[in-house]
């Protein structure tokens, strides 16, 4: 049976440092937080590992796969929507539609 981690992410909920560098919360910075918490699990745990997120997590499940595509086994990335930009000019096309 596959290892499941969950998605951490940088500077949300008890992960905040008194003065936050926001330079640190880049796609490629959170990749690199989720492959060492993988390496290091990798030292207690055999077998295959699976990535799972949801919203924002499995964002961060995808960028991570993208990055480091050998550290799991599978990804599974539950509504993640994907922005190209803040905002999205995507978002509000589809919501005129609606």
């Amino acid at each position: 049976m596959p290892t499941r981690c969950r998605s951490s992410n940088r500077f949300y909920g008890e992960s905040q440092p008194d003065t936050i560098d926001w330079s640190l919360l880049a796609i490629d910075q959170a990749a690199a937080d989720e492959h060492e918490i993988i390496a290091a699990l990798h030292t207690i745990y055999e077998g295959a590992f699976l990535s799972v997120g949801e919203s924002k997590g499995g964002i961060t499940a995808l960028l991570h796969r993208s990055f480091y595509p050998t550290d799991v086994s599978g990804t599974v990335a539950y509504v993640a929507p994907l922005s190209f930009n803040a905002p999205d000019p995507r978002y509000s096309r589809s919501s005129n539609t609606i």
